[in-house]
């Protein structure tokens, strides 16, 4: 618990139509819907009992690109504090 929870997985446009479909300028990235799911997800593993209720504040910074159409690794990490 203190530690938190490391998920880490590879993700590839040939094998995921989503990244396939979502390109700028020809370059396949990680939708920011698909991304922000994903802390949803990990939330819920992390702590079962409660559930995401909004995610606010986002502010993108630069896509997720999958270079060369290649496979990539992603790493989310989630950590539970006291509210406040």
């Amino acid at each position: 618990v203190h530690d938190g929870l490391v998920v880490r997985t590879v993700l590839d446009p040939a094998a995921r139509p989503f990244l396939d479909h979502h390109r700028i300028d020809g370059t396949p990235v990680l939708p920011g819907v698909m991304g922000m799911e994903a802390f949803a997800e990990a939330a819920r593993l992390l702590a079962p009992d409660r559930h995401v209720a909004a995610i606010e504040n986002v502010d993108f910074h630069a896509p997720l690109k999958f270079y060369r159409d290649e496979p990539r690794a992603v790493t989310i990490s989630a950590l539970l504090r006291p509210d406040g």
